[in-house]
């Protein structure tokens, strides 16, 4: 985890942090906060007070599968 925000919730948290993409079907990809649908920010539970003003445009996370062989299956890149 690059991001030190991140590895300390993970860390207090003692347990993975695992969330849906951050956009509706079909749509693109917010690339920061600003481009976040008010629909998604309306619908959740709790939105961290941490980088809502930060401009830079970022790409999405890749999701990856671990499968019981000990392969990786990319999900989302």
């Amino acid at each position: 985890v690059k991001e030190i925000f991140c590895k300390q919730l993970i860390k207090q948290f003692r347990k993975p942090i695992v969330s849906t993409s951050a956009n509706i079907s079909n749509t693109s990809t917010p690339k920061n906060f600003d481009e976040i649908p008010e629909q998604i920010k309306q619908g959740v539970d709790y939105i961290v007070k941490y980088r809502r003003e930060d401009k830079t445009k970022h790409q999405p996370s890749s999701v990856v599968k671990f499968n019981k062989d000990g392969s990786i299956t990319v999900l989302r890149d």
